[in-house]
């Protein structure tokens, strides 16, 4: 078999497990770009028996030289490995040795993967953001709930006004119980499940973030999103980091996320708390016998004692009916 085909047999069972909600569409279109440019020009022609580690080394080396970035020649090469291991009979049978697969003397000519750029943000710059008055208060909102949350960009924009009591479908701001029950997450306009099980999750608002929600909100609809179009659509992640957070001297979303991270960090944030308000997988076996975050009247004390750092009222002081437009 060429690897082409077996490369055209692997995608289809990709998009088989987006149907399946067992992969996300943009891990989907990370493959599909791997593979249709990149592995297919390269490979597809070759029987699948003659991909060796020597082979492999020489597709690496070519990688680099095209200009790829250590990393992503890592994450093709593991794409790659995916694909070969694909190629069973129909007992599941693997039907190609990858057992003397050797990734270091694959890979020992690709560079080492330098430390990667993690633009933040700091409290000094975002108080400043969220007390410019000359800045649309829906900017100021999204600015400052992403910053006060560590919500994800997708998650963010994927949240809605919710009804009294838990949804197990979508990411809504249940006003009642003072939290944001993440489920959904926006991916090219579409929703979609979280990035990981770790990220269905429920995040807890202290006072002022919770009150500037409850002000943002006024005369809103229980369904509708809380940052949208003019059509009630959720604003696009592209419109955000263009026309909010660049706009506005935030380096990207996610920088607001890792500053609440820190922010966390330096106020002593029990660990396990920590990652279930952030979405994180803790792999850690003693943080996993950590409770604590089960403890619904800890949480409360907790998101009240840490607070944001920032100066959340300063958002709706003077506050208007916002528009919601894009």
């Amino acid at each position: 078999m060429l690897t082409k085909e077996l490369i055209d047999q692997w995608l289809a069972k990709q998009n088989k497990r987006v149907e399946l909600g067992k992969l996300k569409p943009a891990s989907l279109d990370a493959f599909t770009s791997y593979a249709n440019n990149w592995i297919s020009p390269r490979l597809g022609e070759l029987e699948l028996e003659t991909i060796k580690n020597g082979r492999v080394k020489e597709f690496a080396e070519g990688l680099v030289a095209a200009g790829k970035a250590p990393k992503t020649v890592r994450e093709i090469l593991m794409t790659l490995k995916s694909i070969l291991l694909s190629h069973r009979n129909e007992d599941g049978e693997a039907l190609l040795d990858l057992s003397k697969w050797n990734l270091s003397f694959i890979t020992e000519d690709v560079p080492s993967i330098g430390k990667q750029k993690q633009p933040t943000i700091s409290r000094d710059a975002l108080n400043a953001i969220l007390k410019n008055r000359s800045i649309k208060v829906r900017d100021r909102v999204l600015i400052g709930l992403g910053a006060s949350t560590g919500l994800r960009i997708g998650e963010l924009l994927a949240l809605r006004i919710g009804e009294t009591g838990e949804n197990e479908e979508d990411t809504v701001w249940d006003r009642e119980n003072r939290v944001i029950l993440v489920r959904k997450s926006v991916y090219r306009g579409q929703l979609q499940l979280p990035k990981t099980l770790a990220a269905i999750r429920a995040v807890d608002l202290s006072t002022p973030v919770q009150n500037m929600l409850v002000e943002f909100a006024k005369g809103r609809q229980p369904g509708e999103f809380i940052f949208s179009t003019k059509i009630g659509k959720p604003l696009d992640p592209s419109h955000v980091q263009r026309f909010i957070t660049t706009k506005n001297g935030v380096p990207g979303a996610h920088a607001l996320r890792r500053y609440r991270v820190t922010w966390l960090e330096t106020q002593g944030c029990p660990r396990g708390l920590e990652a279930d308000w952030i979405g994180h997988s803790n792999g850690d076996i003693t943080a996993r016998y950590d409770k604590t975050a089960e403890d619904r009247e800890f949480r409360r004390k907790q998101v009240e004692r840490i607070g944001t750092g920032l100066v959340i009222s300063e958002i709706f002081s003077g506050f208007q009916a916002p528009s919601q437009a894009a």
